[in-house]
């Protein structure tokens, strides 16, 4: 409701506004080595689009002895149906640690081996 305005007394102006918030669910991954980005969007972040996203990977490499993808603490990666998936698959989870002040000594490290991390 509107508090001034040239609004006739007695009735009601709905005003149009831009405000509120549009969630976005994305799921990605990097190739490190030519720096290319696979993404999986979804009306959830959960463990459907995970397996969508790792078959992707896998379908992208398929000469690839191994895929390793490294994986924050989120619990649909973790998830029986994602962990059902990889069995069998070429994909290795590797979990980081816990976000803490003593645990961000991994993130130097990354920049020396090549693989660059961006915070957001």
């Amino acid at each position: 409701m509107a508090a001034y305005g040239w609004i006739k007394r007695g009735t009601d102006k709905t005003i149009e506004s831009n405000t509120g918030r549009s969630r976005v669910n994305i799921n990605g991954a990097v190739d490190v080595a030519p720096l290319k980005v696979v993404v999986e969007f979804g009306e959830a972040v959960n463990a459907q689009p995970t397996i969508a996203l790792l078959g992707r990977l896998e379908a992208r490499h398929p000469r690839a002895k191994a895929i390793y993808v490294y994986c924050d603490n989120a619990r649909y990666y973790r998830s029986r149906l994602v962990q059902a998936y990889l069995v069998g698959s070429k994909i290795r989870r590797i979990f980081l640690p816990a976000d803490s002040p003593k645990d961000r000594r991994f993130l130097p490290g990354c920049k020396r081996s090549g693989l660059h991390y961006i915070g957001f």
